[in-house]
């Protein structure tokens, strides 16, 4: 059983763009990994809004990564107008660590930034990672001497 890297996703793009990521880059997955049915949107037309049920009962797999998941109990982002960048939201997790590589990749592909700051308590260390459009602009392994005092979330994963 693998320990967990833990921490907040957030996605940043236009509500298409984080549309196009949710229905083709999240796949929901029951705790065996077995896929489920896909994510459903209130509003499949809407271009300023993403609302969705998300996975209460599941986790959601992000394609294209080994072991790399969110977990939301719903999906809602608003923009006042089509072409303004939004930022979504994602409670995460991945299995020993982030691979940054991975996430630029899906970055790249659906030209969204990425940002997350993971914690892994188990081996007690932290990720600080930031892609824009494709490019790792930050991707950082923090310790800390007195996890304890010094983490900013000593008790998230693991």
């Amino acid at each position: 059983m693998p320990n967990w890297c833990e921490g907040s996703l957030k996605v940043r793009g236009t509500i298409s763009q984080l549309r196009e990521f949710v229905l083709n880059g999240l796949c929901p997955v029951d705790w065996r990994g077995g896929h489920l049915p896909e994510v459903k949107l209130e509003d499949p037309e809407s271009d300023t809004s993403i609302l969705s049920d998300g996975c209460v009962e599941c986790a959601l797999w992000i394609k294209g990564t080994r072991r790399h998941f969110c977990k939301p109990h719903f999906i809602e982002v608003y923009a006042e107008t089509p072409e303004e960048k939004v930022v979504l939201v994602l409670p995460f997790k991945a299995a020993w660590g982030i691979d940054a590589e991975d996430l630029r990749k899906i970055s790249e592909s659906y030209h969204i930034d990425m940002k997350i700051f993971g914690v892994e308590r188990g081996m007690e260390f932290c990720q600080d990672i930031e892609i824009a459009d494709g490019v790792v602009v930050k991707s950082e392994q923090i310790t800390y001497d007195d996890w304890d005092w010094d983490c900013p979330f000593p008790e998230m994963g693991g």
